[in-house]
């Protein structure tokens, strides 16, 4: 992969102004920490995975990041000039074979465990990127973890509404309760938020 490069020109006469450069927007997006059924690598290995994703409308050139599972450690893994597209994102092979190739696959020299540990995308400058501390969460086979980049929120009921609460003691009321006609006079009144216990604790 090319890494990108900025030149300036600087002509006897005229002098033109070199652009300054744009500081690298990536994040981890995504990774899974056990690849039974997934992608291979270029062994036929199911390894563990990590993708980065460039959030910048320009192409990125990772050369000097890092990715770490150990929080001492910020420098565990760094990458090699290679360029990100613009919006783009790449897949890192969280393998233990370490591997930086100019072509090809790349792998780090450290496996991601299943029960949870920490994990961090570092800049040059060593400040986190994108950072699990002091761990993600254990995590399931062929399930991948990350960032969702498309949020939507709804809100289906306003905090104070009021509402109408009762405690079912059988299923008789299944599935009349749901009707538009039903008569609710016998139940609690109160206003959201609402829970529930069952251990003699507030809930």
């Amino acid at each position: 992969m090319i890494s990108l490069q900025h030149w300036c020109v600087l002509p006897a006469v005229l002098t033109f102004a070199c652009p300054l450069a744009v500081r690298a927007d990536l994040v981890i997006s995504e990774f899974m920490a056990s690849n039974k059924k997934g992608i291979s690598d270029e062994d036929s290995d199911r390894s563990d995975w990590i993708e980065i994703k460039n959030t910048a409308a320009i192409p990125a050139d990772a050369a000097g990041w890092s990715l770490t599972d150990d929080a001492t450690n910020p420098r565990k893994w760094t990458f090699p000039a290679v360029s990100i597209p613009a919006n783009g994102q790449i897949v890192v092979f969280a393998s233990g074979k370490n591997r930086i190739p100019e072509k090809g696959n790349l792998h780090t020299n450290f496996s991601l465990s299943i029960s949870g540990e920490y994990l961090a995308l570092v800049r040059p400058d060593d400040s986190k990127a994108s950072e699990w501390a002091p761990a993600y969460p254990a995590q399931y086979e062929d399930t991948s973890y990350g960032l969702s980049t498309n949020v939507l929120e709804e809100t289906w009921v306003l905090e104070n509404s009021p509402l109408k609460a009762m405690v079912p003691e059988d299923t008789s009321l299944i599935p009349q309760w749901r009707a538009l006609g039903f008569d609710d006079a016998g139940w609690t009144s109160g206003t959201f938020g609402v829970g529930y216990f069952n251990n003699g604790t507030n809930p």
